[in-house]
């Protein structure tokens, strides 16, 4: 029996999908584990001036950030001690090492197909107005991708709404997701127009870039070439009227 269009693009977008969630939760600390540690470092760096004159607060932030290495090391490891190693994290750490500590659990609970709790984990995170902006993002990002078949499309939409603008890091993971929902919806060309600048965003992970290329075309936009690079290409003249002179401009 012959597949019907609207249920050959559902399969497609299913397929897709599948393809997002893998990338997401199986590479997560590939993609933002450095991001995460960084932030860390950046922000022991801030408190730098202040713990000049406490040195105690300095003592038990350098022990905190041990302690969160050690839990890091242990969940890459698939050590169950991290649990332990993770809970002093959040028991003895401010706001920003109890975030990360949540992410890190709501990342070994999906990796354990455990999507309820990562997904509560995640969106404890997300909703923690005392959490660093970058870790509310990573987690409303990851909470979407696991609930992304249960979602509406204009839920995951408005969701995302402040995520998949070209001026926030995770744009182009934001857009993917945003592009799928409305494919859902049945907007093909806003979401070809949408995946199109997800091919010419620079920094944009290669698979992701190459897998935005494909769904662009198949939507009918040319994602091969970046916006930019098509504005400076050179425009086609108009064929010159061969009664007109070259010199002097007068007609015959």
């Amino acid at each position: 029996m012959a597949i019907s269009p609207t249920n050959a693009n559902d399969v497609f977008v299913r397929e897709v999908d599948d393809a997002v969630r893998d990338d997401y939760i199986r590479n997560f600390w590939s993609r933002f584990g450095k991001a995460v540690l960084g932030l860390i470092v950046v922000g022991l760096i801030g408190y730098g001036g202040y713990l000049f004159y406490n040195h105690s607060r300095s003592q038990d932030a350098g022990e905190t950030a041990e302690l969160y290495v050690k839990a890091m090391n242990e969940a890459q490891i698939g050590n169950p001690a991290a649990a332990k190693t993770l809970a002093l994290v959040k028991a003895e750490g401010d706001d920003a090492y109890r975030a990360v500590a949540l992410l890190t659990e709501a990342n070994i609970a999906a990796g354990k197909n455990d999507d309820k709790q990562a997904i509560t984990l995640f969106g404890q995170v997300a909703a923690d107005t005392k959490a660093p902006q970058p870790y509310r993002d990573i987690a409303l990002l990851k909470q979407t991708v696991l609930q992304f078949d249960t979602l509406k499309p204009d839920v995951v939409i408005a969701r995302l709404k402040g995520l998949a603008v070209e001026s926030n890091p995770m744009f182009p993971s934001a857009a993917e997701l945003t592009a799928l929902a409305l494919m859902k919806q049945g907007k093909d060309a806003e979401a070809g127009a949408l995946y199109g600048k997800i091919a010419a965003f620079e920094g944009a992970p290669e698979a992701l870039k190459s897998r935005a290329q494909q769904m662009a075309g198949m939507l009918g936009v040319d994602a091969i070439k970046s916006p930019a690079d098509k504005a400076a290409a050179p425009k086609d003249t108009p064929p010159q009227d061969s009664s007109v002179k070259a010199t002097g401009g007068e007609t015959k």
